[in-house]
């Protein structure tokens, strides 16, 4: 069970104000808190950091430390000839993100988990058994 929030950007004409990120809830009998923001790509080989927010990167990066489970859904719409979506851990992001200035401005293809779904509702699904070693 779970409660997930979707937060829409305020605009009008322009953008009010920035939003955190897409989607915060609470996940499992547990009540684990979880927040994802959704990202898409049409590149084939990496995922551009620039594709990702300095508040968006701070937001997950804070949520992660306080002990909340946090991640990037990435799309790679064109990988393939069909569509593939990554449940990515905020760590992965940030091994990138925090070196970005010294060279590599991408996640590689080949680093995103093994693990990949091509429906949406099967990603609490993912969380799940991700996380049934015990951690909540």
């Amino acid at each position: 069970m779970a409660v997930i929030e979707y937060h829409e950007i305020p605009v009008k004409g322009n953008i009010l104000k920035q939003s955190t990120v897409d989607f915060t809830g609470v996940y499992g009998p547990n009540g684990k808190g979880i927040a994802f923001d959704a990202k898409q790509t049409g590149e084939t080989t990496s995922f551009p950091l620039s594709n990702m927010k300095q508040h968006q990167i701070e937001f997950l990066r804070y949520w992660d430390k306080v002990g909340g489970e946090a991640y990037v859904f990435i799309q790679f719409y064109n990988v393939q000839g069909f569509e593939k979506f990554y449940m990515t851990p905020i760590s992965l992001i940030l091994k990138y993100w925090d070196n970005r200035k010294k060279g590599r401005k991408s996640v590689p293809l080949s680093d995103f988990q093994k693990t990949w779904m091509r429906k949406t509702e099967d990603y609490l699904n993912l969380y799940e058994k991700n996380n049934s070693n015990g951690r909540d």
